[in-house]
């Protein structure tokens, strides 16, 4: 029993091998950023089919040949799929490969609030030696109907460090991003990089990181019961820098203290915010912002509840901004009533979209009715039953109107002599059209599928620079066939396009070259004419 030798199988011995060949591995920059991931996962391949590990054992192939032919047509990143199949062909060359992925749902589909809703995000302070970090986690919290509590996923995505040196303090940050090639990994940042983001702020140890007080304010105690996050490395700063800060803290506004102070030579609260004291209490219990305060501030005699119900909606930066545009015209909370009532009778096609879209909507609507001086004080005129239906009205009426202007322009500007010096122009089966009024440009371009509707063709047609003619087939002279872009000056043929930008065939291009070289001479003639 003792002479009995113990046989390896060949998964043993290829692993052997690769731990081995990842000790002495050679190669390139490439190569080396991929090398252990890549060992590990021919180990892992190894482990997975005997006839892979013992093809591994046995080739003269080594790791280092292996990453090269992962990394053959690679340029800055790699994904691991193809890693992987850059393996499988390094030791089987002719293996088809394919990859399957197999989905076992369990339990109940998420809400959309729960689907729509972004890891959160927590910036927490340390101290490790006398020196100040900051550490900004993603926190994501994962529910499992079979267990009581969820889940939560801490991922560290950013770090700041204030560090002494030789008595002056330094700052680095660092990211973890996408590495070159292959995975995530800590990226340096150049120096002057702030994390400025929103995030929640862990505040069990700030006493014990910021002493008792930092510039006159206890942190721990203004931060307390915080419901929104706040770009926390900004409030350091501005605590620091200035003076209003710590007034706002102090008086119970943290959000507002780590904004962008609006004005930093302001000695009230008025003057910083527009609204005055009596608002103090709704603005410290809604936890209110700049932009959410600035909205109310616009409203005509605005209440302290209106603040409230703002905030508790919670609405993004582009909603705000198109209440504020709105404020003019009605008030806050009936705004907001009519709005989202309209969202929530639309056709389910637009009811997908957010609440932006119809603030758009709304925002557009009421500008349109003012220009076209509708009765601004009337409520069928501010809240019509159908906003999408009358904004598409209002819509077509202003461009009607404005094609109107235009046109009427563009037949000064031929009865100022534009087409003095044209003739009709046909040949071997094809003629030319001159456009007549502003909207044969966009009936032009949206027949045809081209830009040629756009203003600046023609502006430049009407100045007689570069003209537009369009080339029809004389059999059927109305119908857009192509588009032509004349430089009048050289006669040079600058665009000649077809439906969808389509190329011109030889036979349509001479004949628009031709028609370029006459009309040059034409209007040549012509100015001469008028000048003898």
């Amino acid at each position: 029993m003792e002479k009995i030798i113990q046989l390896k199988n060949y998964q043993t011995l290829a692993t052997e091998k690769i731990d081995a060949e990842l000790q002495s591995f050679t190669g390139g920059r490439k190569e080396k950023c991929i090398s252990s991931h890549a060992a590990a996962q021919v180990t892992h391949f190894c482990e997975e089919s005997p006839a892979f590990a013992e093809v591994v054992y046995k080739t003269k192939r080594t790791l280092s040949d292996c990453c090269a032919e992962v990394v053959k047509d690679a340029k800055e990143y790699i994904s691991d799929i193809d890693v992987y199949r850059g393996i499988v062909r390094a030791y089987f060359p002719n293996a088809d490969i394919k990859f399957l992925m197999n989905i076992e749902i369990n339990g109940d589909a998420p809400s959309e609030e729960e689907m729509a809703k972004a890891p959160e995000k927590i910036c927490v302070a340390h101290k490790v030696e006398g020196q100040l970090l900051l550490r900004y986690t993603d926190v994501e919290r994962t529910i499992y109907p079979d267990r009581k509590k969820p889940d939560y996923t801490f991922s560290d995505a950013f770090y700041t460090l204030f560090l002494t040196e030789n008595g002056r303090q330094k700052e680095y940050a660092y990211a973890w991003c996408q590495a070159p090639y292959q995975g995530y990994d800590w990226r340096r940042l150049p120096n002057g990089t702030k994390k400025l983001n929103p995030t929640f702020v862990y505040t069990p140890n700030l006493r014990e990181v910021f002493g008792e007080k930092y510039y006159h304010v206890d942190l721990q105690v203004a931060l307390a019961g915080l419901r929104r996050p706040v770009p926390f490395r900004r409030l350091l700063d501005n605590l620091k820098n200035i003076p209003q800060a710590e007034y706002l803290v102090k008086a119970g506004l943290p959000i507002l203290a780590s904004s962008v102070l609006p004005d930093c030579r302001a000695k009230s609260l008025l003057e910083l915010t527009g609204l005055g004291k009596e608002y103090l209490p709704a603005m410290r219990e809604s936890q209110a912002s700049f932009q959410e305060i600035r909205v109310v501030a616009r409203q005509n005699n605005p209440r302290p509840e209106e603040l409230r119900q703002l905030c508790a909606l919670r609405l993004d930066g582009e909603s705000l901004r198109l209440l504020e545009a709105t404020a003019q015209y009605n008030t806050l909370g009936r705004t907001l009533a009519y709005v989202q009532a309209q969202w929530q009778q639309a056709p389910w096609q637009l009811r997908r979209r957010k609440l932006p879209y119809f603030l758009t909507l709304y925002r557009d609507y009421l500008n349109m009715a003012d220009a076209l001086q509708s009765d601004m004080e009337k409520r069928a005129i501010l809240e019509p039953r159908d906003l999408k239906e009358r904004h598409d009205l209002l819509s077509a009426r202003i461009a009607g109107q404005k094609d109107e202007l235009e046109n009427r322009r563009f037949q000064r500007a031929v009865d100022s002599g534009l087409y003095g010096w044209a003739k009709p122009y046909a040949k071997e089966g094809f003629c030319v059209a001159y456009p007549e009024s502003r909207s044969d440009f966009i009936t032009e371009g949206q027949k045809l599928n081209h830009c040629v509707g756009a203003k600046m063709y023609y502006e430049n047609h009407i100045f007689g620079r570069n003209m537009v003619f369009f080339i029809r087939k004389t059999e059927a002279p109305e119908k857009p066939y192509f588009t032509a872009e004349i430089e009048m000056v050289t006669g040079r043929v600058r665009q000649l396009y077809g439906f969808g930008d389509c190329s011109a065939p030889k036979e349509v291009r001479a004949f628009t070259e031709g028609f370029a070289r006459a009309a040059v001479r034409w209007k040549s003639t012509g100015t001469q004419r008028a000048a003898g």
